[in-house]
């Protein structure tokens, strides 16, 4: 198999829940570079899934589930305010072990990544102008899986009094040093995976 392979299929099909099964994801990728219950608990999921062959599907909060209704919207006016499409994609397989589901890829360096979060939430990010520390290890790991060079972080929130506060669009460049620590805790990750597996 010749890595990386871009699937196309939408995000939370079941086609793309088949494909990222028992994949270290970027979205995950806070609990691998860190110790404690939320790495061990992360990597038994994995276990399970690559085991069993089945998904573990986690709660969907009623937040979550806003968020993702809204994600459209908020691709579409990122779309119209920048005057540049993203192109959609389900996820990036980068080994039979780790990928990751970028909201889209932008021309031949960039990548778009969507949140739809509660209006406090957006309000401090309209308010520091930066990435939320929250989402770092998940941004950084996508530009780094799908070997990207920049980010735009959409932050969208149509609950603002104003329409222009409604999106916040906030461009990342790769973080090289950081790119390097997550890369060196993914690959330990990965080693101690197997030896839990016997593989």
């Amino acid at each position: 198999m010749t890595y990386p392979i871009i699937h196309t299929m939408p995000q939370m099909s079941e086609a793309w829940f088949d494909v990222k099964r028992g994949k270290i994801s970027a979205s995950h990728l806070a609990q691998v570079k860190c110790c404690g219950k939320g790495r061990d608990d992360y990597m038994k999921k994995l276990i399970y899934e690559r085991t069993y062959n089945v998904t573990y599907h986690g709660v969907c909060t009623p937040d979550m589930q806003t968020g993702i209704n809204r994600e459209a919207d908020a691709r579409r006016l990122y779309e119209w305010t920048t005057k540049t499409a993203g192109q959609q994609v389900g996820f990036i397989e980068v080994s039979d072990y780790l990928g990751c589901s970028p909201d889209g890829l932008v021309g031949k360096d960039g990548m778009l990544e969507i949140k739809c979060p509660k209006k406090t939430t957006h309000e401090r990010t309209l308010k520091s102008k930066k990435l939320p520390s929250t989402y770092k290890a998940q941004v950084q790991g996508q530009l780094w899986i799908a070997d990207r060079q920049w980010c735009d972080f959409v932050s969208y929130c149509p609950e603002m009094e104003k329409e222009i506060d409604e999106i916040i669009i906030i461009r990342v460049d790769k973080d090289e040093k950081y790119v390097k620590m997550l890369k060196a805790a993914t690959e330990q990750f990965i080693i101690e995976l197997k030896e839990k597996m016997g593989v």
